[in-house]
Protein backbone atom coordinates (compact mmCIF):
# COMPACT_ATOMS: atom_id res chain seq x y z
CA UNK A 1 0.00 0.00 0.00
CA UNK A 2 1.55 3.56 -0.92
CA UNK A 3 0.81 5.23 2.31
CA UNK A 4 1.27 8.71 1.38
CA UNK A 5 -0.96 9.73 -1.71
CA UNK A 6 -1.50 13.08 -2.80
CA UNK A 7 -4.39 12.37 -4.92
CA UNK A 8 -6.82 9.62 -3.53
CA UNK A 9 -8.77 7.74 -5.99
CA UNK A 10 -11.58 5.31 -4.38
CA UNK A 11 -12.47 1.81 -5.88
CA UNK A 12 -15.94 3.47 -6.30
CA UNK A 13 -16.73 5.55 -8.80
CA UNK A 14 -16.02 9.42 -8.25
CA UNK A 15 -18.85 11.92 -8.75
CA UNK A 16 -17.78 15.03 -10.54
CA UNK A 17 -20.78 17.38 -10.92
CA UNK A 18 -21.04 19.68 -7.84
CA UNK A 19 -24.06 21.76 -7.90
CA UNK A 20 -24.34 23.99 -4.25
CA UNK A 21 -27.32 25.47 -4.69
CA UNK A 22 -31.00 23.91 -2.98
CA UNK A 23 -33.12 22.07 -5.04
CA UNK A 24 -35.73 19.36 -5.04
CA UNK A 25 -34.34 16.14 -2.88
CA UNK A 26 -34.85 13.04 -4.98
CA UNK A 27 -37.10 10.63 -2.74
CA UNK A 28 -35.67 6.91 -2.21
CA UNK A 29 -32.15 7.35 -2.70
CA UNK A 30 -29.55 5.98 0.13
CA UNK A 31 -25.97 6.58 0.67
CA UNK A 32 -22.82 5.54 -1.35
CA UNK A 33 -19.69 7.27 -0.36
CA UNK A 34 -17.56 7.35 -3.56
CA UNK A 35 -14.74 9.39 -2.03
CA UNK A 36 -12.27 10.99 -0.28
CA UNK A 37 -12.68 14.70 -1.71
CA UNK A 38 -10.83 16.61 0.84
CA UNK A 39 -8.44 16.44 3.50
CA UNK A 40 -7.62 19.72 6.40
CA UNK A 41 -7.16 20.96 9.86
CA UNK A 42 -4.41 22.35 11.98
CA UNK A 43 -3.03 18.50 12.99
CA UNK A 44 -2.79 17.91 9.45
CA UNK A 45 0.44 15.94 8.56
CA UNK A 46 -0.77 13.92 5.80
CA UNK A 47 -4.10 11.41 5.00
CA UNK A 48 -5.11 9.12 2.75
CA UNK A 49 -7.96 6.38 1.87
CA UNK A 50 -6.27 3.08 0.61
CA UNK A 51 -9.84 1.50 -0.49
CA UNK A 52 -13.28 2.22 -0.63
CA UNK A 53 -15.58 -0.60 -1.57
CA UNK A 54 -19.25 -1.45 -1.29
CA UNK A 55 -20.25 -4.90 -2.31
CA UNK A 56 -23.44 -4.88 -0.08
CA UNK A 57 -25.34 -1.36 -1.09
CA UNK A 58 -28.43 -0.69 1.90
CA UNK A 59 -26.84 -3.61 4.46
CA UNK A 60 -28.03 -1.40 7.68
CA UNK A 61 -27.77 -3.03 11.25
CA UNK A 62 -25.56 -5.73 9.57
CA UNK A 63 -24.34 -8.56 12.29
CA UNK A 64 -21.33 -9.03 11.64
CA UNK A 65 -18.30 -6.45 10.31
CA UNK A 66 -19.82 -4.84 7.52
CA UNK A 67 -18.34 -6.13 3.74
CA UNK A 68 -18.36 -2.01 2.86
CA UNK A 69 -15.19 -0.51 3.98
CA UNK A 70 -13.31 2.49 4.29
CA UNK A 71 -9.54 1.77 4.67
CA UNK A 72 -8.13 5.10 6.58
CA UNK A 73 -4.03 6.26 7.47
CA UNK A 74 -3.49 9.89 9.35
CA UNK A 75 -0.22 11.23 10.53
CA UNK A 76 -1.09 14.16 12.86
CA UNK A 77 1.95 17.23 12.60
CA UNK A 78 -0.05 18.86 15.86
CA UNK A 79 -2.18 18.05 18.44
CA UNK A 80 -5.64 19.60 17.02
CA UNK A 81 -8.13 18.25 14.56
CA UNK A 82 -8.09 16.92 10.84
CA UNK A 83 -11.18 16.76 8.85
CA UNK A 84 -11.45 14.05 6.22
CA UNK A 85 -14.54 14.92 3.80
CA UNK A 86 -16.26 12.13 1.63
CA UNK A 87 -18.70 12.72 -0.63
CA UNK A 88 -21.76 10.13 -1.07
CA UNK A 89 -23.28 9.64 -4.20
CA UNK A 90 -27.11 7.66 -4.21
CA UNK A 91 -28.05 3.83 -3.66
CA UNK A 92 -31.07 2.16 -2.07
CA UNK A 93 -31.45 1.56 1.69
CA UNK A 94 -28.85 3.07 4.75
CA UNK A 95 -25.16 1.92 3.57
CA UNK A 96 -23.42 0.50 6.87
CA UNK A 97 -19.54 1.11 6.47
CA UNK A 98 -16.79 -0.43 8.33
CA UNK A 99 -13.90 2.09 8.85
CA UNK A 100 -10.67 0.71 9.25
CA UNK A 101 -7.54 2.73 10.50
CA UNK A 102 -5.79 -0.88 12.04
CA UNK A 103 -3.02 -3.29 10.17
CA UNK A 104 -2.53 -3.79 7.11
CA UNK A 105 -4.53 -1.40 6.43
CA UNK A 106 -4.07 1.72 7.86
CA UNK A 107 -3.44 3.58 11.11
CA UNK A 108 -3.39 6.70 13.15
CA UNK A 109 0.18 7.69 13.70
CA UNK A 110 1.18 10.77 16.23
CA UNK A 111 3.87 12.84 14.73
CA UNK A 112 3.20 15.78 17.28
CA UNK A 113 6.09 15.49 20.01
CA UNK A 114 2.96 15.10 22.64
CA UNK A 115 1.60 12.02 24.49
CA UNK A 116 -2.28 11.92 23.47
CA UNK A 117 -5.19 10.87 26.67
CA UNK A 118 -7.38 10.37 24.39
CA UNK A 119 -9.34 10.42 20.67
CA UNK A 120 -12.92 12.23 19.86
CA UNK A 121 -14.43 10.88 16.62
CA UNK A 122 -17.20 13.55 14.89
CA UNK A 123 -19.64 13.32 11.97
CA UNK A 124 -20.74 16.37 10.58
CA UNK A 125 -20.93 18.28 7.74
CA UNK A 126 -18.19 21.34 6.19
CA UNK A 127 -14.93 21.84 7.62
CA UNK A 128 -12.73 24.23 9.78
CA UNK A 129 -14.69 27.04 11.54
CA UNK A 130 -17.64 25.47 9.13
CA UNK A 131 -17.95 22.52 10.74
CA UNK A 132 -21.49 21.60 12.42
CA UNK A 133 -21.82 18.50 14.18
CA UNK A 134 -24.64 15.96 12.74
CA UNK A 135 -27.74 16.40 14.80
CA UNK A 136 -28.92 13.16 15.58
CA UNK A 137 -32.18 13.66 13.11
CA UNK A 138 -29.92 13.47 9.67
CA UNK A 139 -29.30 9.63 10.06
CA UNK A 140 -25.56 9.66 9.62
CA UNK A 141 -24.52 7.92 12.83
CA UNK A 142 -21.55 5.82 14.10
CA UNK A 143 -23.92 2.37 14.17
CA UNK A 144 -23.51 0.69 17.81
CA UNK A 145 -25.73 -1.05 20.14
CA UNK A 146 -26.47 1.97 21.63
CA UNK A 147 -26.86 1.45 25.17
CA UNK A 148 -29.60 3.93 25.92
CA UNK A 149 -31.81 1.37 23.62
CA UNK A 150 -30.86 -1.21 25.98
CA UNK A 151 -27.29 -2.48 25.21
CA UNK A 152 -28.06 -4.68 22.51
CA UNK A 153 -28.26 -4.79 18.61
CA UNK A 154 -26.61 -6.50 15.73
CA UNK A 155 -23.93 -3.80 15.25
CA UNK A 156 -20.23 -3.97 15.98
CA UNK A 157 -18.78 -1.89 18.82
CA UNK A 158 -15.68 -0.08 17.68
CA UNK A 159 -12.75 -0.87 18.79
CA UNK A 160 -9.24 0.74 20.05
CA UNK A 161 -5.83 -0.45 20.37
CA UNK A 162 -4.65 1.50 23.03
CA UNK A 163 -7.62 2.94 24.66
CA UNK A 164 -9.92 0.84 26.91
CA UNK A 165 -12.89 3.30 27.78
CA UNK A 166 -15.74 5.31 25.65
CA UNK A 167 -17.83 8.13 26.57
CA UNK A 168 -20.66 6.31 28.18
CA UNK A 169 -24.00 6.57 27.02
CA UNK A 170 -22.93 6.08 23.43
CA UNK A 171 -23.89 8.65 21.29
CA UNK A 172 -24.67 8.58 17.87
CA UNK A 173 -22.52 11.55 15.89
CA UNK A 174 -19.40 11.16 18.06
CA UNK A 175 -17.10 8.64 20.00
CA UNK A 176 -14.63 9.70 22.51
CA UNK A 177 -11.90 6.75 23.37
CA UNK A 178 -10.30 7.78 27.14
CA UNK A 179 -8.34 5.93 29.40
CA UNK A 180 -5.00 5.03 28.01
CA UNK A 181 -1.69 6.39 26.02
CA UNK A 182 -0.31 6.86 22.52
CA UNK A 183 3.45 8.30 23.27
CA UNK A 184 5.37 10.63 20.76
CA UNK A 185 5.62 8.60 16.90
CA UNK A 186 3.33 5.87 17.69
CA UNK A 187 1.07 4.51 15.76
CA UNK A 188 -2.51 3.96 17.44
CA UNK A 189 -5.43 1.97 15.55
CA UNK A 190 -8.88 2.27 15.59
CA UNK A 191 -12.03 1.12 13.77
CA UNK A 192 -15.97 2.15 13.68
CA UNK A 193 -18.69 1.47 11.70
CA UNK A 194 -21.08 4.46 10.44
CA UNK A 195 -24.52 4.58 8.74
CA UNK A 196 -24.59 6.81 5.41
CA UNK A 197 -28.37 7.73 4.89
CA UNK A 198 -30.06 8.81 1.82
CA UNK A 199 -29.37 12.48 0.88
CA UNK A 200 -32.40 14.02 3.60
CA UNK A 201 -33.50 17.55 4.65
CA UNK A 202 -31.94 17.21 7.85
CA UNK A 203 -28.42 17.48 5.85
CA UNK A 204 -27.59 21.04 5.70
CA UNK A 205 -28.49 22.46 2.56
CA UNK A 206 -25.03 23.85 1.67
CA UNK A 207 -23.50 20.44 1.54
CA UNK A 208 -26.38 19.02 -0.57
CA UNK A 209 -25.65 18.61 -4.17
CA UNK A 210 -26.89 16.96 -7.67
CA UNK A 211 -24.83 14.11 -9.05
CA UNK A 212 -26.14 15.02 -12.71
CA UNK A 213 -25.76 18.58 -12.42
CA UNK A 214 -29.51 19.22 -12.09
CA UNK A 215 -29.87 21.88 -9.15
CA UNK A 216 -33.51 20.52 -9.35
CA UNK A 217 -32.76 16.42 -9.35
CA UNK A 218 -30.65 16.92 -5.19
CA UNK A 219 -29.59 13.25 -4.57
CA UNK A 220 -26.18 13.55 -2.93
CA UNK A 221 -24.02 15.19 -0.41
CA UNK A 222 -20.97 15.49 1.55
CA UNK A 223 -20.12 14.69 5.15
CA UNK A 224 -17.27 15.08 7.38
CA UNK A 225 -15.58 13.05 9.66
CA UNK A 226 -13.02 14.88 12.07
CA UNK A 227 -10.51 13.39 14.48
CA UNK A 228 -9.06 14.89 17.14
CA UNK A 229 -6.54 13.76 19.77
CA UNK A 230 -6.99 14.69 23.47
CA UNK A 231 -3.08 15.92 24.90
CA UNK A 232 -3.43 15.32 28.79
CA UNK A 233 -6.28 15.20 31.42
CA UNK A 234 -7.58 19.00 31.22
CA UNK A 235 -8.60 18.74 27.99
CA UNK A 236 -9.98 15.74 28.34
CA UNK A 237 -12.19 16.89 31.40
CA UNK A 238 -12.93 19.81 28.97
CA UNK A 239 -14.12 17.46 25.70
CA UNK A 240 -16.11 15.43 28.61
CA UNK A 241 -18.03 18.44 29.74
CA UNK A 242 -18.78 19.18 26.01
CA UNK A 243 -19.92 15.84 25.64
CA UNK A 244 -22.46 16.52 28.44
CA UNK A 245 -23.98 19.50 27.51
CA UNK A 246 -24.38 18.43 23.81
CA UNK A 247 -26.13 15.19 24.97
CA UNK A 248 -28.86 17.83 26.55
CA UNK A 249 -29.18 20.01 24.08
CA UNK A 250 -29.48 17.32 21.74
CA UNK A 251 -32.52 15.57 24.34
CA UNK A 252 -34.14 19.11 24.25
CA UNK A 253 -34.23 19.31 20.39
CA UNK A 254 -35.79 15.89 20.12
CA UNK A 255 -38.41 17.34 22.79
CA UNK A 256 -39.20 19.93 21.10
CA UNK A 257 -40.01 18.04 17.65
CA UNK A 258 -42.29 15.55 19.93
CA UNK A 259 -43.61 18.49 21.25
CA UNK A 260 -44.26 20.18 18.43
CA UNK A 261 -45.47 17.08 15.83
Amino acid sequence: MTMWRSAVTSRAAILCAVVWAGGPMSPGWAGEITGLESTSGPGLGQAAVSGIDTPDEGNDNVEVRSLNQVDFTVRFDKTAYIDLGFTVGPVGGITEYFFNAATPDGFINNNTGNFWNGMLFELGFGTGANFIRSNGFDALDFDEPYVSQGGTGPDPVPTSSDFASRFQPPQPDLILWTDGLVAPGANTEFTFSIDVPDVNAEIPEAYRFSSSGDPLDIDSYRFTLRITPIPEPASLALALAGLVMAGLARALRGHGRRVAS
